[in-house]
């Protein structure tokens, strides 16, 4: 963790990388593909957690996108007399990750279910390593947990109070996590929920 930086934010510029063209509506996939072709694994347990991971992951590329759109919005109209997307902004990102951290523990559950034929969750992505799972776990704790360094004596003058979004990189009490990296963490989520939409357990 190191000091957060004043003078980063707000943002002058959307380095957020465009997941404009993933699919959030996995979840309508799954439903129809359990309704009318019988999909899913025969395991109730696997499908209720692969129902709420295709979920949360298309609701996390939806939040994301949210927060781009809205920064975007705030650069466009100058950022000196429009504040109101920048907010917005956050409130989706605080969102986006606190989504992710949920997402991750879902997929490793599903990953580690000893089932007698296993759902399509790859064991070697590097958004299961416990690098990526504490740094997002760091500043979603960050998030839940900012009043309590609010009301710190000790507390620096000028810290920010909330979440902040900066050039390259989101920010909360110290902890980082750069837009390229937390872009990158959806984009390996994403595939995993479309296969357990579209995955029917063989016969």
């Amino acid at each position: 963790m190191t000091e957060p930086n004043v003078a980063d934010w707000p943002t002058t510029e959307c380095n957020m990388p465009d997941l404009s063209r993933l699919d959030s509506k996995k979840v309508l996939t799954h439903a129809l593909n359990r309704t009318f072709a019988g999909g899913g694994s025969k395991d109730p347990v696997a499908v209720a957690l692969s129902m709420n991971f295709i979920r949360l992951t298309d609701h996390l590329i939806f939040e994301y996108e949210s927060c781009r759109r809205q920064i975007l919005e705030f650069i466009s109209k100058g950022h000196d007399s429009h504040l109101l997307p920048y907010f917005r902004a956050v409130c989706h990102m605080e969102t986006a990750v606190t989504t992710m951290h949920r997402a991750i523990r879902l997929a490793q559950r599903l990953r580690n279910m000893k089932l007698a034929v296993p759902v399509p969750v790859p064991k070697r992505v590097a958004i299961f390593t416990a690098t990526v799972e504490n740094q997002v776990r760091n500043v979603r704790d960050s998030i839940e947990h900012v009043y309590n360094q609010i009301t710190k004596e000790t507390r620096m003058v000028g810290v920010p109070n909330c979440l902040t979004l900066n050039i390259n990189h989101l920010e909360c009490e110290g902890h980082k996590i750069k837009y390229a990296d937390f872009a990158g963490w959806i984009r390996q989520l994403d595939p995993i929920a479309l296969a357990l939409a579209s995955y029917k357990e063989p016969s």
